[in-house]
């Protein structure tokens, strides 16, 4: 007891710091027990997410920084009854407090107080280790509170985080039921690209079929090919056989060709260089209601002219009776036209009384009424085509002038006098006009302008009595290209005006004026043949433009020459369809020597 009394005991509460003994030796600290441990590894990993969310997007950022700075919970100091019971006592908003139990290595349990039992006062000893013990005991209690304190705001971080968490689950539930939706629609997309898939197999299936069809039918064509390549191999060879044995026939019928041509022209040259045809017209109008019984035809080149008091019978080349057709005409004219191609001139005039039919005998009308005019050339175009055969190639050009009142007009050109000039050789029109014929409508369109152009008028014996000598001329120029041979030729096809009586026809003024040129041109006619049928040796060409304009045609030049004398079947016209025959028949009987080829 001494000894207890002897140590000072020292003042738990209310002593004086120079009072309190100083404390022993620090020692070695213990190692932490397992609750502190668990408590610093629970704040380590409440820090840890706490960075992460912090290192997040802002919208988290910010939930975790105002968490932060309002705590849920706030921290007192503990109540007196805390050191008797032990625990801690935490403020809840609007609530009750919250006692939190202490560890036992902090506190020391207190049994709760006896009402009865007295306690029993403690020694000094006691007092002095437990006033030793209380500051220890309180900073671990402290330290414990404190911890608690953190670990709490480290579990509302963690809910935060876990709140965050649930907000990113949603997003990413809403991402999951967006991408099934699309994943639908990829299934659904990749069902009809199956069918699609099939469907193109199927028709790729066909395809296939087909093609292997296809496949044999090439085989069999590549045979059948084969065979027609072994064929054409043979026709070949037959074609270069018959080419030769073709080149050797067209030289033989080019030589017989030849020899026809000769024969021919020898012939026409036996019938007289001057051939003369005589044509009667039908009866026209009133003419058809008197009988025609004064002209008869006892042969085809022979007419009858019976007068009452007698009868006359004249001989010509050919008579062409009232119901001849314009075809039947030119089928007699043909191979006098042919010589043209042959490379000889070649001249077809028309004479007669006016009224008689020579405008219709020459240019004719429409279809089947066509005259020499169009029917020449378009023999002329058939021809050449099958001289083509022979290597013969033509041109055709054309020109058409009038001799009116004593002037020559170019009927395809300006309406303006041209001179004619009469050389030693030959004659010549200045400033005559030249159409190229190129095809059979060309001679159309050419006749159709002569029809404006000429000169034509109306008289007692004829309503559109042409006024005028017109003359057309056909250029032809041949050459061949394997022997190299050419030709020249020229074609005159004339349409004279007709002859008129001044008592019959009334003419008075500018009629009796043309009426005079014309028989005066037609009287130098008369005379040229007159003079060449008494071979005269001078023959006046000089005296008409119309004589110096058909010299070649009359004996001057290399020309064959076919006049058609044509008739008026009314009796009332007999007297000069007389005088008309007796020219012609003086004209047959004129000599004007063989045409020459006119070669190049």
């Amino acid at each position: 007891m001494e000894g207890d009394r002897a140590s000072p005991v020292p003042k738990v509460l209310g002593s004086s710091r120079s009072n309190i003994p100083r404390p022993a030796p620090t020692k070695a600290v213990p190692p932490a027990s397992a609750t502190v441990q668990a408590a610093r590894n629970l704040k380590r990993r409440s820090i840890e997410h706490f960075n992460k969310a912090l290192s997040g997007t802002p919208a988290v950022k910010k939930m975790a920084l105002s968490t932060l700075s309002t705590p849920r919970y706030s921290v007192t100091r503990p109540l007196p009854d805390s050191m008797r019971t032990g625990r801690a006592t935490m403020a809840v908003p609007g609530g009750q407090p919250r006692y939190l139990q202490t560890t036992a290595a902090s506190t020391r349990r207190v049994a709760p107080p006896a009402t009865t039992r007295t306690k029993p006062s403690p020694t000094p000893s006691a007092i002095n280790r437990r006033s030793a013990s209380l500051p220890r005991e309180s900073a671990e209690v402290v330290e414990m509170k404190a911890k608690i304190v953190q670990l709490e705001g480290e579990l509302l971080k963690n809910k935060t985080e876990l709140e965050l968490l649930k907000s990113q689950l949603t997003l990413k539930d809403q991402n999951l039921e967006m991408l099934q939706t699309s994943l639908k629609c990829l299934q659904d997309t990749i069902a009809f690209k199956d069918a699609q898939l099939n469907t193109i197999q199927m028709a790729l299936d066909a395809e296939k079929g087909k093609s292997t069809m296809m496949q044999v039918t090439l085989d069999a064509k590549d045979s059948e090919n084969a065979h027609l390549k072994h064929e054409l191999c043979e026709r070949m060879e037959d074609i270069g056989r018959l080419t030769s044995q073709l080149a050797a026939k067209r030289d033989e019928l080019r030589e017989k060709d030849e020899n026809m041509r000769l024969l021919h022209n020898t012939v026409v040259d036996l019938k007289g260089q001057i051939r003369v045809a005589v044509r009667v017209r039908p009866p026209l109008g009133k003419e058809q209601d008197v009988p025609v019984n004064h002209l008869s035809y006892p042969g085809v080149s022979s007419i009858k002219l019976d007068q009452g008091k007698g009868s006359q019978s004249f001989e010509f080349q050919r008579v062409f009776g009232p119901n001849m057709s314009q075809a039947r005409v030119f089928n007699d004219v043909e191979e006098l036209i042919m010589s043209c191609l042959h490379g000889y001139n070649v001249s077809i005039i028309a004479y007669g009384q006016t009224g008689s039919g020579k405008t219709h005998t020459m240019r004719g009308g429409e279809g089947e009424s066509e005259g020499i005019i169009p029917r020449a050339v378009k023999f002329l175009f058939q021809s050449r085509e099958k001289l083509a055969d022979l290597d013969w190639k033509f041109e055709f050009k054309a020109s058409f002038i009038e001799v009116y009142n004593e002037e020559v007009y170019d009927l395809l050109g300006e309406r303006k006098k041209l001179d004619v000039k009469m050389g030693s050789g030959n004659t010549s029109v200045t400033g005559l006009k030249y159409n190229e014929i190129n095809a059979i409508d060309d001679i159309e369109n050419i006749l159709a302008v002569t029809d404006r152009t000429r000169s034509t008028a109306a008289t007692k014996c004829n309503e559109q009595s042409s006024r005028s000598h017109a003359v057309f001329e056909l250029s032809v120029q041949g050459y061949n290209k394997t022997s190299g041979a050419s030709r020249h030729a020229c074609l005159h096809l004339v349409d004279l005006a007709g002859s008129e009586r001044v008592k019959e026809s009334g003419a008075e003024g500018d009629r009796f004026k043309e009426m005079t040129y014309i028989n005066s041109a037609l009287s130098n006619l008369q005379n040229c043949i007159r003079s060449q049928l008494n071979k005269n040796p001078h023959i006046p060409y000089r005296n008409s433009k119309l004589t110096m304009i058909l010299r070649d045609s009359l004996g001057a030049g290399n020309s064959k020459t076919l006049v058609i004398v044509t008739l008026n079947p009314a009796v009332s016209q007999i007297a000069e369809t007389k005088r008309s025959l007796e020219f012609a028949q003086k004209m047959s009987m004129t000599k004007i020597g063989s045409a020459k080829k006119q070669e190049q």
